[in-house]
């Protein structure tokens, strides 16, 4: 099948997109609005940009407007990236739901959030490790998501995840296509 993107609509563009390139690893970002509500969503376009930079996907609500993780980057400049495994799963996607933007999804879902440095929002607590992130920019690009590239300023990780060689071996999961996938046998 010979596919033209010019004739297609942005959800068939993204179907296109998002079943074909896999895996998608799953950046659960928290963010904090100016009142200190924290927010906390999954985004699984999500890839490294060279060695110390992210950019990540961030879509609209249903209704069109912007996302609170969007507006809570564009207010504060951080944003915390804990990654997802298995024993998150759930809870992730229950993060997902969309809700007003004065209710943290971790209290609303029972998310252990923990504190490991205090200048940027909390990660998820059974999270094997995180990215704290500070905005750069926006890409100014006319689709359907807003293309938000972070700087990595730091990161962390367990003990048993990471050696002092920086080998790092996480239990990941990834979007492919519209399911979910463990990264331990690729």
């Amino acid at each position: 099948m010979n596919i033209d993107f010019s004739k297609l609509s942005g959800k068939d563009i993204y179907k296109v997109v998002s079943s074909t390139v896999i895996p998608r690893p799953i950046a659960w970002i928290s963010t904090l609005n100016k009142e200190g509500v924290l927010n906390l969503a999954p985004f699984s376009y999500f890839i490294p940009l060279g060695a110390e930079y992210l950019i990540v996907a961030i879509g609209h609500k249903s209704s069109g407007e912007e996302k609170d993780t969007l507006n809570n980057i564009k207010e504060t400049g951080l944003a915390t990236i804990s990654f997802v495994s298995t024993n998150t799963m759930e809870k992730m996607n229950l993060s997902s739901n969309e809700l007003s933007s004065d209710i943290s999804e971790s209290k609303e879902y029972n998310i252990e959030m923990k504190s490991i440095d205090s200048a940027f929002p909390d990660m998820v607590s059974r999270s094997e490790g995180a990215f704290f992130c500070e905005f750069d920019r926006i890409v100014d690009m006319p689709h359907m998501t807003v293309p938000v590239i972070l700087k990595i300023k730091k990161a962390y990780f367990q003990n048993n995840i990471c050696d002092e060689n920086y080998d790092i071996k996480m239990n990941n999961i990834a979007r492919v296509g519209k399911s979910y996938a463990k990264l331990d046998n690729i």
